[in-house]
């Protein structure tokens, strides 16, 4: 090795990602019945800040650049009838906090640090003519432990129609 031992430099602190927090306007959307938008209500613990919206489902299928001035912002959003089952919706933001001192308390004398913060949250996208409705029926009002009983399976569509050939799943 040549040369005499670097000179310390400033000390660099590792910038933690802070966390977003988005509450849909509802979990399950119907864009079949003509829920073609939702609304996403974002809560920053950076302002302002600029934000990027990405909404996954089997890959990136929507993105969305935004601005949060305040404390909260809310958007609107698109949503798929491709998107079922479900999609996941992420938030990722950038801006400027204060600098904190080694006691806690704000530092407003020095430029502000950088921040970033991420959340994430999940929808899901559903045809209510999926729905199907299980009805069943045991064949009497109780069974001892143990004993073998007997019950009666109907399955519907969302019309109430009986589904043909309806299959299911037993376990013991």
């Amino acid at each position: 090795m040549s040369g005499g031992k670097a000179a310390a430099g400033p000390k660099i602190s590792k910038v933690t990602q802070e966390t977003a927090t988005i509450i849909p306007d509802k979990q399950v959307y119907s864009p079949f019945d003509g829920e073609t938008e939702g609304e996403l209500l974002i809560q920053s613990p950076i302002k302002p800040a600029e934000g990027l919206l990405t909404i996954c489902c089997e890959g990136i299928v929507h993105t969305q650049r935004f601005k949060i001035e305040d404390d909260s912002v809310v958007i609107k959003f698109p949503v798929k009838e491709d998107w079922q089952p479900n999609a996941q919706i992420q938030v990722d933001l950038m801006g400027a906090s204060p600098r904190a001192l080694n006691s806690g308390a704000l530092d407003l004398a020095s430029p502000p640090r950088p921040a970033f913060a991420k959340g994430l949250a999940n929808i899901s996208v559903r045809n209510k003519s999926d729905v199907l409705h299980v009805e069943v029926k045991p064949a009497q009002p109780s069974y001892k432990p143990g004993s073998d009983a007997r019950v009666e399976v109907q399955v519907k569509d969302a019309q109430s129609k009986p589904v043909a050939n309806s299959e299911g799943t037993w376990s013991d």
